[in-house]
């Protein structure tokens, strides 16, 4: 109860929630096992990107941003939050880039824009590559990995067999537990 309750307490603002998830983000790109041959290139490039303080605030300013949609999943979703149950992941149109943003990046991310951002098949590749990523990338915002998720159940079943008593779980909605649902299978 304790391990679950002070998840994602030490991030209070808004900003330092982003960063935290923006930080995690670029570290499971950049040094995420198994990286799809051909996408090598767009993992060392891509985190340069999201850890530019010019690139962040027009990820988190664009108006439906997917970065706050995924922030508030993960930490107002933890205080009982009613959500639209839908899973989160990025499309084309989350990721804004244009001349104006090159303009005032830094250089390492205006490096990633002409590396992840120059063809039609350099954005599939970064969209999918960040996608293929975001369930860690929460996971480790949560602060609350599969193994601590792993450990709870099994503390909690030897709870349970010690009184004589069963867990059932009914589990409406896959989408609302997004960054813990792999290690919850798991852990069942």
């Amino acid at each position: 109860r304790e391990k679950l309750s002070s998840v994602g307490e030490t991030y209070v603002t808004e900003e330092a929630k982003v960063d935290k998830f923006l930080n995690e983000l670029a570290v499971v790109i950049k040094h995420g096992k198994d990286t799809p041959i051909g996408m090598q290139f767009i993992a060392n490039g891509l985190p340069d990107f999201f850890q530019d303080p010019v690139c962040r605030s027009v990820l988190v300013d664009k108006k439906e941003s997917k970065v706050k949609l995924i922030v508030e999943h993960v930490f107002e979703g933890l205080k009982n939050k009613e959500r639209d149950g839908e899973r989160r992941k990025f499309e084309r149109s989350d990721i804004p880039y244009d001349e104006d943003l090159w303009g005032k990046a830094s250089v390492p991310a205006r490096d990633a824009i002409d590396l992840c951002f120059n063809t039609e098949e350099n954005i599939e590749k970064s969209i999918e590559l960040i996608n293929l990523r975001l369930e860690e990338a929460i996971s480790r915002t949560l602060e609350f990995s599969g193994d601590d998720l792993v450990n709870l159940m099994n503390e909690l079943r030897k709870y349970l067999f010690k009184n004589g008593k069963r867990l059932i779980l009914l589990i409406e909605d896959m989408s609302r537990i997004q960054g813990i649902d792999n290690a919850l299978l798991q852990a069942l």
